[in-house]
């Protein structure tokens, strides 16, 4: 399930909270202590979902250092180097940045 998914199931919850079947009603404020509790802890999930995007990048090949055998990039997002040992690692070893963003494998 994806993030959008789980934020689409989070807002139809908090509707069925404030419609009233018997009636027909959508109410703009909950009815109960309940449905406010409800209502409040879904969009409490909403909103952390939303600030805890996950950053997406690219690792941008870096000019070869003479005499060295490996490979250098640097994050798209916050500029930090890896170095590659050529021999033995490959950018598939490093699909994250330290800063926490997702590495594409191209701009």
């Amino acid at each position: 399930m994806t993030r959008d998914e789980i934020i689409s199931g989070l807002k139809f919850t908090m509707d069925m909270f404030l419609f009233d079947p018997n009636t027909g009603e959508t109410y703009t404020e909950p009815r109960d202590y309940m449905d406010k509790i409800t209502i409040d802890a879904c969009k409490g999930a909403i909103e952390l979902l939303k600030q805890n995007k996950r950053k997406r990048g690219y690792w941008i090949k870096e000019k070869t250092i003479n005499g060295w055998d490996g490979q250098s990039y640097t994050c798209s997002k916050c500029g930090r180097s890896i170095h590659l040992d050529t021999k033995v690692e490959d950018l598939t070893d490093y699909p994250y940045c330290h800063c926490g963003t997702k590495m594409e494998e191209s701009e």
